[in-house]
């Protein structure tokens, strides 16, 4: 199944990386990079490159930018490329319904805490902040609400004596076994996701980045 991945340009790089057998077929991020070769080679050299360089230069795997992204390019990208499912990591805005009801099997983001608690930016923090016992990371279906769609898969762990390094780790694991789980058995999954719940935010609403 060819998948599409929205994708932070900096944050999201350990995601990208390990998306791995099978890759993306197109990664979609705000672009950052300054496209003359001195600049990304100083960044390869100090090991600073982005999402763009990695894509690109490293994997290359087909890169759109965010910033030029409508409907219309979206749709022909899907057509071209027979996407059939998206998937979001630690990206900083909000697609809109016009973007995600293109894709066929729909638009997924990986969540860094165990919906519904911690909806909207920066979950991690909150787990900690409110000394949670218990975090996760949740795959759930993007929709209008946010943080609030159809949950795919779920996972939880103990925080323990874990910091913010640690749990961003962590979340990474998770969704490089989460993705290939819902690629190999989508339907199933699909057909045993669970209903949406209102997420409970604990700061005013600004993204869905994670």
């Amino acid at each position: 199944m060819n998948y599409l991945v929205f994708s932070n340009p900096l944050t999201g790089l350990p995601f990208i990386m390990n998306f791995k057998n099978p890759a993306p077929t197109v990664v979609i991020t705000r672009s950052k990079s300054i496209d003359n070769w001195k600049n990304i080679l100083s960044r390869f050299i100090r090991n600073r490159y982005t999402v763009e360089d990695y894509v690109r230069f490293i994997r290359k795997i087909e890169f759109y930018d965010y910033n030029s992204l409508s409907p219309i390019i979206l749709k022909k990208i899907i057509e071209k490329y027979n996407i059939e499912i998206g998937f979001i990591t630690t990206f900083s805005d909000i697609i809109k319904p016009q973007l995600y009801s293109l894709f066929p099997k729909g638009v997924y983001n990986f969540h860094p805490s165990i919906l519904p608690a911690h909806g909207g930016a920066d979950p991690i923090y909150w787990v900690l902040k409110n000394k949670d016992r218990f975090t996760g990371t949740t795959c759930h279906k993007i929709t209008d609400r946010l943080d609030t769609g159809e949950i795919l898969l779920q996972s939880n762990y103990l925080v323990g004596d874990m910091n913010y390094k640690k749990l961003f780790a962590r979340y990474v694991q998770d969704v490089s076994w989460m993705y290939k789980e819902i690629l190999d058995n989508f339907d199933y999954i699909y057909a045993n996701r669970r209903l949406a719940v209102d997420a409970v935010f604990d700061s005013p609403l600004k993204s869905n980045s994670n």
